[in-house]
């Protein structure tokens, strides 16, 4: 009887060990630092969104491979926002607080970022606009929000720039009635004039129902040497081939967006040579900052494809707020809001220098052309892989 008294206490003992122990390694148990975003799988946005995603993955990836930050790990949290507006807000809202997450990272084009950055700036969480470059986000005043890219007013610059070095002497504008897609419209509109172009049209569109087939009759008749699309994918794609069908072509042709991705000729087939495109950044060795070769070498181990700007500006802001958090050694956004606005640096897209309302004021964008099915740079001068091509057209 005795013994098995003392065979019940010895296990009462070990059992009350055991979770005592399992109670200091739960303790132990280092808190992840939660970064919330959100991406669209689905909708107008999801091309360019996959590669913010990719970029945003391949980050989590590389810090955690290094010890995380400020010795925790970093978990992710990205939800789907669909490519809209009101579930921006509401995810955004939700990551925050339900969520409670320690950062925030934007989503995909400068639509969804004025709305995510209104959620972010209310509750005093920085943010950088990785993949944003309306003016209009830097002209509300907002505290906590940072860009990486050039302003989209300046997209067209290099193009328009060229054909008028050229020769080219007249050009038409279409654009979206979006956020981005305006303002980058209106800045070639501006830059037009500058460089001495006859704009012999500029005319925007909400519903493409029948306007693509119209505008391109209306083109026809008046015969631009250029033409800038200011649009997303989707459209770039439904306009180009409503251009094979009506066999209209311009001498110059430049487009947002969709150039820049590494399969964009297997989709348009012929249309593809010679189209222009501005971009943030190439994946290409002639591009020299630091980190650039590596990133593109392991974006495509890590993702199995090519990444365009999209995801080389995000990752890049990924590894300036890793550096603000690693050399301040905390989570504080006044802190890291100070941090960055100080930087005066060379990420992996170019310079980095924002003004104090947060503005990007160091980087500018390059051109690209198509040309026997690979991209080159032809704009600026200092950067070229090539000298720039246009078509010989024939006027009916």
């Amino acid at each position: 009887m005795l013994a098995g008294k003392k065979v019940i206490f010895l296990l009462t003992v070990v059992i009350g060990l055991f979770v005592f122990s399992f109670a200091i390694v739960s303790s132990q148990v280092v808190k992840p630092i939660l970064i919330g975003a959100t991406v669209s799988l689905e909708g107008k946005y999801r091309m360019p969104s996959h590669m913010v995603e990719m970029a945003y993955r391949l980050w989590e990836k590389e810090v955690n491979s290094n010890g995380g930050l400020l010795g925790r790990p970093v978990k992710l949290i990205l939800k789907n926002d669909r490519s809209s507006p009101e579930f921006t807000r509401k995810l955004y809202e939700e990551l925050i607080n339900k969520d409670q997450v320690d950062l925030v990272l934007a989503p995909y084009g400068s639509p969804l970022t004025m709305i995510a950055s209104e959620v972010s700036e209310k509750h005093r969480k920085l943010m950088i606009a990785c993949s944003a470059s309306s003016e209009k986000l830097w002209q509300r005043g907002f505290q906590y929000l940072i860009g990486m890219y050039a302003t989209a007013d300046r997209y067209f610059i290099g193009f328009l720039d060229l054909i008028a070095r050229y020769g080219l002497n007249s050009v038409a504008i279409i654009f979206e009635d979006s956020t981005f897609t305006k303002d980058a419209a209106n800045g070639a509109l501006k830059w037009a004039h500058r460089f001495h172009l006859n704009v012999v049209l500029a005319a925007s569109y909400k519903s493409r129902d029948s306007f693509f087939s119209s505008i391109i009759e209306n083109l026809k008749k008046i015969h631009p040497d250029a033409l800038l699309l200011s649009v997303y994918p989707n459209d770039a794609y439904r306009f180009l081939k409503e251009m094979e069908l009506k066999s209209f072509n311009v001498k110059a042709l430049c487009i947002t967006i969709a150039p820049v991705f590494p399969d964009f000729c297997r989709k348009v087939g012929n249309m593809c040579e010679g189209i222009f495109a501005p971009a943030q950044w190439v994946p290409n060795e002639r591009i020299p900052f630091p980190g650039s070769k590596a990133f593109i070498s392991n974006f495509k181990k890590f993702a199995g494809i090519t990444p365009t700007y999209h995801a080389a500006s995000c990752y890049s802001a990924c590894k300036i707020l890793e550096e603000a958090i690693q050399k301040t050694k905390t989570l504080d956004q006044d802190v890291l809001l100070r941090y960055v606005l100080g930087l005066n640096t060379v990420s992996i897209i170019g310079r980095f220098r924002v003004s104090h309302l947060g503005r990007q004021m160091g980087h500018n964008p390059v051109t690209i052309q198509w040309q026997s099915g690979k991209q080159e740079i032809v704009y600026p001068i200092s950067l070229q892989t090539a000298l720039p091509r246009f078509r010989s057209v024939n006027s009916d």
